[in-house]
């Protein structure tokens, strides 16, 4: 008896052991490694990661700006940005309490959110002597106060993989207010240039327009020194300088910038104002034809108005194109349903996780993967040019589709009254609708003398 006893006291004490040792293995594991095993990194799409820098277009969205600065929730979503505006206009005693009970229960129903931003900013801004005139800036500016002190360091690996990819290239456009990138770029020692569509605050006037217009040593038109967009002739300039990479490290903000409050888009009227300037559409319409473009954070811009006429409506042949949308895989049938939904219009939706968190790491790597194949050069002789290099090559006198050649017209000074209109017609022949618009007279003086010499 007494043998089993001792036996059984053993075969006890050796289990305890292995308990002990197997918890402490354990143990050490996690210490050592801080945190649990490290998931395995998610593939990069080859039709996404062999693409060269140049070669895309990045859409910056809702989502990025929200990752950047989860603080500020203006920055997440429309129905964020009017609460944290209404909240302002409450904080400085702009609205009377029947007319803010008003605005809370909009936004508790979830009416539609552009038409009570519409609301808002008429209490805010209306057309009248009124005091409050100005007060819609006011809460602008306390929304998006102090915007750098607010990125979080994973935002700003965001930030700097985008800023990477521009410094290689890609051209950048956003559907945000915000100018995070911008900001962020100026804290590295980098100027961004934020292009607003939006901008009139300049005159629309051939004085103006040509005031930042000049001849480089090669006979190229350049814009210099323009502070801003004013209408219809300098934004399509604009767009055409930036489409054509001549305006490089430049964000162009199709929906306006909160530091120009009267124009950024919040309401249907503005929204028509923007898609009104149909030739500027077409200029980015022919860069969606030409070149891939990759969306990131716009998981709520595909509902968006100007986004779905730009992209989603007006381009016809989708499945000839190849663009991207970088999305959190979330639920499972929602994002089985996007991902079908955008292929049909050309948009390959890819994941890159089932975390917010896990997209920074995931577009440094894919940004690395780009950047480096960027370093090998521009296409060789016979390959297809983009949308962009085919543009160039015109302007600088290469043969047209129809047989042309661009003749470089080198203005003397005192034909100031060249209009915007007569420069585009001139620049570009192929455009048949800009092609017989009727010139100045004081251009084609100044044409047929410059021939005759």
């Amino acid at each position: 008896m007494a043998l089993v006893l001792f036996s059984l006291r053993q075969w006890c004490h050796a289990l305890r052991n292995w308990m002990a040792s197997t918890v402490s293995l354990g143990k050490e594991t996690l210490l050592e490694d801080g945190m649990p095993p490290a998931k395995k990194p998610r593939k990069l799409l080859p039709s996404l990661k062999t693409k060269k820098p140049r070669e895309l277009v990045l859409v910056i969205g809702t989502g990025i700006s929200a990752a950047v600065a989860p603080q500020v929730p203006a920055l997440k979503s429309w129905k964020g940005l009017i609460q944290a505006l209404l909240d302002a206009a409450i904080d400085f005693d702009l609205l009377e309490d029947e007319e803010s009970k008003r605005f809370q229960k909009c936004l508790h129903e979830d009416k539609n959110l552009v038409h009570v931003a519409h609301d808002l900013i008429q209490k805010l801004s209306p057309r009248t002597s009124n005091v409050r005139s100005t007060f819609f800036k006011d809460c602008l500016y306390e929304v998006f106060d102090d915007l750098e002190s607010k990125m979080e360091d994973s935002g700003k690996q965001l930030l700097q993989s985008v800023l990477h990819l521009m410094e290689n290239g890609a051209l950048v456009l956003t559907t945000n207010f915000d100018n995070l990138l911008e900001l962020y770029a100026a804290h590295q020692g980098k100027h961004l240039e934020s292009l607003d569509l939006t901008d009139e605050k300049k005159v629309n006037d051939d004085d103006y327009f040509l005031s930042g217009l000049s001849w480089d040593s090669t006979g190229q038109w350049r814009l210099r020194d323009v502070p801003s967009c004013p209408h219809k002739g300098i934004v399509l300039f604009i767009v055409l300088e930036w489409a054509q990479e001549k305006r490089k490290l430049s964000v162009l903000h199709i929906h306006g910038v909160y530091t120009n409050p009267s124009g950024i888009v919040l309401h249907p009227a503005g929204y028509q104002n923007v898609l009104r300037n149909t030739e500027v559409m077409r200029e980015i319409q022919k860069l969606y034809e030409n070149k891939s473009f990759l969306f990131l954070g716009c998981g709520w811009t595909v509902d968006d108005t100007t986004f779905q006429a730009l992209f989603l409506e007006a381009v016809k042949h989708k499945s000839d194109l190849e663009h991207f949308m970088l999305v959190r895989r979330g639920d499972v049938d929602e994002f089985k349903k996007l991902r079908e939904n955008m292929l049909d219009k050309g948009i390959k939706v890819i994941s890159y996780g089932d975390e917010y968190t896990d997209l920074p790491e995931y577009f440094e790597r894919l940004t690395s993967e780009i950047a480096m194949r960027g370093r090998t050069g521009v296409p060789k002789e016979g390959q297809q040019l983009n949308g962009s290099a085919a543009a160039h090559a015109e302007i600088k006198g290469k043969t047209l589709p129809s047989g042309e050649r661009l003749r470089p017209l080198r203005l003397p000074r005192e034909s100031s009254g060249l209009s915007g209109r007569f420069c585009r017609a001139f620049a570009f022949p192929q455009d048949a609708a800009l092609e017989h618009q009727p010139r100045p007279r004081s251009c084609a003086a100044a044409e047929d003398s410059l021939g005759r010499a």
